[in-house]
């Protein structure tokens, strides 16, 4: 609980896969859900992507950090890497 709401989707949620998704959705109570918010998440995995995704397809508001879909020029190459965007169009679509 942070400051008065309950969280899920953070670090305890890493190393889940395709095969916790039927358990969690059993769990789930959409009236008691307000949002899905996404930022960028350099744990992001199937797991969360299914689960954000059910909640928006079924009503939840979708709310994100911010939209931008790479961020830095790091290394030598300068490679650009995917950001909170990326996250948002994967779990909107």
């Amino acid at each position: 609980s942070a400051r008065g709401y309950r969280t899920s989707g953070g670090p305890a949620d890493t190393g889940k896969s395709l095969d916790d998704v039927p358990a969690a959705l059993e769990r789930i109570d959409l009236d008691s859900i307000g949002a899905v918010v996404c930022g960028l998440d350099q744990h992001f995995n199937y797991y969360k992507l299914a689960i954000a995704s059910y909640l928006v397809r079924n009503g939840c508001p979708l709310y994100a950090s911010n939209m931008d879909l790479y961020f830095g020029k790091i290394g030598v190459s300068k490679q650009q890497f995917p950001a909170a965007g990326s996250i948002l169009a994967a779990v909107a679509s």
